[in-house]
């Protein structure tokens, strides 16, 4: 489960999970996670990115909702790179976000790998720069 512990008064509540191991996405306790181990926040707050270690995957919780979804790992281990299920970790320890909420870094046994959560923007584009023909034999 992941659970949410109030602060000022100590009361703790399930954002999402069952309590029972396995790997479903659904909503609060629809959803499964196997040995959640680590989790972080984005910068806005609005998700939680969870290293779910038994399922070899990187899960988000929507913190208004509980929705829970697989970001990225196909479920087996392994360590091929590849976007969303294509994607395979070795049993995922810790995360971190970056500043600007667009990559989570992630340790595992296959070593740390990188999470892009927004596509990278497009190179910059440039005008060809458009050279007239010299006139310096002209005017000497």
């Amino acid at each position: 489960k992941i659970r949410r512990v109030e602060v000022a008064t100590g009361a703790v509540t399930t954002v999402a999970g069952s309590g029972t191991e396995g790997s479903v996405d659904g909503v609060g306790g629809a959803a499964q996670f196997y040995y959640p181990n680590d989790i972080t926040i984005s910068p806005d707050g609005s998700a939680l990115f969870v290293t779910d270690w038994g399922n070899h995957k990187i899960r988000r919780v929507e913190v208004s909702t509980g929705e829970v979804t697989t970001l990225a790992g196909s479920g087996t281990e392994g360590s091929a790179d590849g976007v969303g299920d294509a994607a395979q970790f070795n049993r995922p320890l810790e995360v971190a976000i970056s500043a600007g909420g667009s990559t989570l870094l992630v340790s595992s046994s296959g070593g740390l790998r990188q999470v892009c959560l927004a596509a990278p923007p497009p190179p910059p584009s440039f005008a060809p720069i458009v050279v007239p023909p010299s006139t310096l034999g002209a005017d000497l």
